[in-house]
């Protein structure tokens, strides 16, 4: 009969070791570092397509999408809010 210390056999699964309340935890924090992974990725896409865009193409990204949005978007909130506050007779 041979003897096997703990640390010998393991392998890959010495993760039923882990009690059952840690795994949430890892698979947590395994998520967590995907997605920072893909972050990078994506902020490095993002800043080389930003240093190749022309002003108009920045001013569409500013002020057509960006700003005419916002603005459009307060003034029709402003109708509604004016709207709901006037009582008819």
């Amino acid at each position: 009969m041979t003897t096997t210390r703990p640390s010998q056999g393991l392998g890959s699964q010495a993760w039923f070791l882990i009690p059952i309340f840690f795994l949430p935890c890892l698979v947590f924090t395994h998520l967590k570092q995907r997605e920072a992974v893909k972050n990078k990725v994506l902020d490095e896409a993002c800043l080389t397509r930003y240093q190749n865009l022309t002003e108009p193409e920045v001013t569409d990204l500013v002020i057509e999408q960006k700003w005419m949005s916002a603005i459009g978007s307060s003034i029709c909130d402003e109708v509604e809010r004016i709207s709901q506050t006037r009582t008819f007779v």
